[in-house]
């Protein structure tokens, strides 16, 4: 993300790498990457979109959960 502002990117899409075969825990790779996500964007104004590409409508809901669940504890 640091170097998609400085290259003032205004696209990026992180897939969740090592989550699948290779047994990663899904939860606690959302939580560092939307986390992550979320603490870049108020300094790049350029970012417009943010993609996260999951592999199942299942991590897609992992995903969905773990957002909800950090926008409730920030707010």
């Amino acid at each position: 993300l640091q170097l998609a502002c400085e290259r003032r990117i205004k696209s990026i899409a992180f897939p969740a790498i090592s989550c699948g075969v290779y047994g990663y825990p899904l939860a606690e790779a959302a939580e560092i990457a939307l986390l992550t996500t979320l603490s870049i964007l108020p300094n790049a104004p350029q970012l417009q979109q943010v993609l996260f590409v999951l592999f199942s409508q299942a991590d897609q809901a992992v995903y969905t959960r773990t957002l909800e669940h950090i926008l409730t504890r920030s707010s």
